[in-house]
């Protein structure tokens, strides 16, 4: 962003929870810092929200996070880090549904769905995250299973990294564009959170392959 200030080239940014904490940790700026670098901002601009709300915001998916933790720990111990995992995936794959339901024609139903968005995510990443850590504990051979956790916390870092340069790429490509299903409007932003939801379902169907300590199912 701050080689491509001054540049003329059009910078569309969207923080998640995550990459919030990321920047806070590891690096000196805040996350006003970084918006400010940004031409376009999805949640300041398109939904009209300020930095106090989106601060708060984020702050109550932390919270979510840190009540959900126990909640899931529990139920790993109980049924298995598989089954959990699938079940908070498809949490997960819920997600951009909330922001496909936001607009600044709406403010009401925006601050609702952005509210709720952040509790669903901290509940649900949270499950994520543990389970999915436990399993790879959980199947990788104990000769080699520092390689494997840095493979995938590679293979995360890769993905995470060029996943915000494709949805920009598609927002730019799908400006102008705008598809109204069942009468509601959607615009740039909102087809790549519905095309995001479809690659996290598939995402949570490609885990029915992977193997675990026990033999439980999500649906058991």
């Amino acid at each position: 962003l701050q080689m491509l200030q001054g540049s003329g080239v059009e910078t569309h940014l969207v923080v998640s929870k995550w990459a919030g904490r990321t920047l806070l940790h590891e690096t000196s700026y805040t996350i006003d810092d970084v918006q400010q670098m940004a031409t376009h901002v999805y949640a300041l601009n398109d939904l009209r929200l300020n930095y106090t709300l989106i601060q708060a915001f984020g702050a109550l998916a932390s919270v979510a996070g840190m009540v959900a933790i126990p909640l899931w720990g529990m139920l790993c111990d109980k049924f298995g880090n598989r089954p959990i995992l699938t079940i908070a995936t498809f949490g997960v794959s819920t997600l951009p549904l909330f922001w496909v339901l936001t607009s600044a024609r709406y403010p009401v139903l925006t601050l609702v769905m952005v509210c709720l968005v952040n509790l669903a995510g901290g509940f649900f990443w949270a499950g994520v995250n543990l389970s999915q850590f436990n399993l790879l504990i959980e199947v990788t051979p104990a000769e080699r299973k520092t390689v494997y956790i840095g493979a995938m916390s590679a293979v995360v870092g890769v993905c995470g990294g060029l996943a915000p340069v494709v949805g920009g790429v598609l927002a730019t490509a799908l400006r102008d564009t705008t598809i109204s299903p069942f009468g509601w409007t959607m615009g740039a932003y909102q087809i790549v959170f519905a095309a995001n939801v479809l690659l996290r379902l598939a995402a949570a169907f490609s885990l029915r392959g992977v193997p675990g300590a026990t033999g439980a199912t999500a649906r058991e």
